[in-house]
């Protein structure tokens, strides 16, 4: 049986798009939570694109670690939208470009509880 008329077609979803996924959907829950425990709370309400501007405004970041949130949202998006998402290399290395950001923005009292009392670790208590 077919789709609908007027319905987007089925895609088959191998294990190479699963695996580019999961990766890609780890690497934004990382940055989510590396912002979380420097003091900028999750907002699922927002896109991804949406919610990494709020995390480089918010997190004060310039440069690679602003450039970097970017580009890790667009890999989400990319997950979330496109029929077949691209892998995107580097998406570890952006996750710890923007933490470095965020540490190097944040005074240090915020820095001393994001190492020490991290906010996001309270999700491993659900």
């Amino acid at each position: 049986p077919g789709a609908a008329p007027g319905a987007a077609p089925l895609v088959d979803v191998n294990a190479e798009d699963a695996a580019t996924a999961e990766r890609t959907l780890a690497a934004w829950r990382e940055l989510t939570d590396s912002a979380w425990d420097y003091g900028i709370p999750p907002d699922d309400s927002r896109s991804p694109r949406g919610a990494a501007a709020r995390i480089v405004t918010a997190g004060a970041l310039q440069g690679a670690a602003a450039e970097s949130a970017g580009r890790v949202a667009a890999a989400v998006e990319q997950v979330l939208y496109a029929p077949r998402p691209r892998p995107v290399p580097g998406l570890a290395e952006d996750v710890e470009c923007v933490r470095a950001g965020l540490h190097a923005a944040a005074g240090r009292g915020a820095r001393l509880r994001a190492v020490l009392l991290p906010r996001s670790s309270a999700r491993l208590l659900r």
